[in-house]
């Protein structure tokens, strides 16, 4: 979170990935992925780690977050992303 606050762009983008290759099932670090991306606009790595933030979610009984993640995903579907193909397996996937 520091290099992020700080705009060490690729040290945060190292240190969530690393977090998370230490602890895979850790929610804090897949989010400030999540926020990192989003505020770099980074969309298909966005919706990359959605998609796995959405699975730990899901084990973890987090109805309020995960419903959350899944309006974001669907959104980078519709509006950021072209392929209609991606939406449609959003879909099913609900």
């Amino acid at each position: 979170m520091a290099h992020n606050g700080l705009d060490q762009i690729e040290e945060a983008e190292n240190a969530y990935q690393k977090a998370i290759e230490i602890n895979p099932e850790q929610m804090l670090a897949w989010q400030g992925l999540v926020s990192f991306y989003e505020k770099r606009e980074q969309w298909s790595k966005l919706a990359i780690t959605l998609e796995k933030l959405i699975d730990i979610q899901l084990l973890a009984g987090d109805g309020v977050r995960l419903y959350e993640s899944i309006q974001k995903l669907v959104d980078i579907y519709q509006n950021k992303d072209a392929d209609e193909t991606k939406v449609r397996g959003v879909i099913c996937w609900i």
